[in-house]
């Protein structure tokens, strides 16, 4: 606030705080609150480097987004010049300061972000802060307090990136836990689909026999058993011959057992 401005109004003076020019309400209740120290649009421009249409847009964007509110960090007061015109002004409390320092990204801002973050991970960490580390103005504080809150903050992020990737890596192993299993048991259950299909064409059902199934428990090879006797005796006896699917030769015939023992009787025919 530049020095030509006049307060018109006894709950208010032309202050001084850490070094930084501001506005005192002298209210008691307002004492070592974020009430006490004040902030026109002005100061705060000249503080951040910025403009006061800037602040003012940033103010309302923090006040929609619930981080501010009007009745409580906003206060509107009179004001004159030199030439003794007498203007209405809003002032911003602390609170509003402190909102608007971890809004901006000025170099000023950053720097007061900066500064608390050593004082909030000191904090967090060892339950106390150092004293003799104690900001000696304004700026100072809230850049300490500022930075307290962005290593907060990226302490946060990087826990929560953590745990994400331990959750992916948990959720990928059960994946591919899931995949192992599920290609096993499908191996498994070609096998037995491919074993049952071998017996279909081995065996047919318990009164019929291929010449493959016969041969194979004899240790024989199929040209050692004559489809030409088998298919002759079936006729002689008005026995059935029926087709049976092989994985070799898509179906061949398969005898009733009768035959097979008729006519090789000296072979096995379980």
């Amino acid at each position: 606030m530049s020095n030509n401005l006049v307060i018109k109004n006894d709950s208010f003076i032309q202050s001084m705080h850490n070094d930084i020019q501001c506005i005192e309400s002298l209210d008691p209740n307002d004492k070592c609150t974020s009430r006490q120290y004040w902030f026109t649009a002005s100061m705060l421009a000249n503080i951040f480097d910025i403009s006061k249409d800037t602040v003012r847009r940033r103010i309302e964007s923090l006040a929609e987004w619930g981080e501010l509110t009007v009745a409580q960090n906003c206060v509107t007061v009179q004001m004159q010049n030199n030439a003794g015109a007498v203007n209405d002004m809003t002032l911003y409390d602390l609170q509003a300061f402190n909102k608007l320092a971890m809004d901006l990204r000025t170099p000023v801002a950053r720097e007061i972000k900066s500064k608390f973050s050593d004082i909030l991970v000191e904090i967090e960490t060892t339950g106390q802060y150092n004293t003799k580390d104690m900001p000696k103005s304004l700026p100072e504080a809230l850049r300490a307090y500022a930075d307290a809150i962005e290593a907060k903050e990226l302490a946060d992020r990087e826990c929560e990136k953590q745990r994400l990737i331990a959750e992916e890596a948990i959720r990928t192993k059960a994946q591919i836990s899931d995949k192992k299993t599920a290609s096993a048991l499908g191996r498994v259950g070609g096998l037995v689909a491919s074993n049952n299909r071998l017996k279909d064409e081995l065996y047919g059902n318990r009164n019929r026999r291929t010449i493959k199934a016969v041969a194979i428990a004899n240790h024989l090879k199929d040209k050692d058993i004559s489809h030409h006797k088998l298919i002759k005796y079936c006729k002689e006896h008005n026995l059935e011959v029926i087709k049976v699917p092989d994985t070799n030769w898509n179906e061949v015939n398969s005898y009733p057992i009768e035959a097979f023992k008729a006519v090789y009787p000296e072979l096995i025919i379980d």
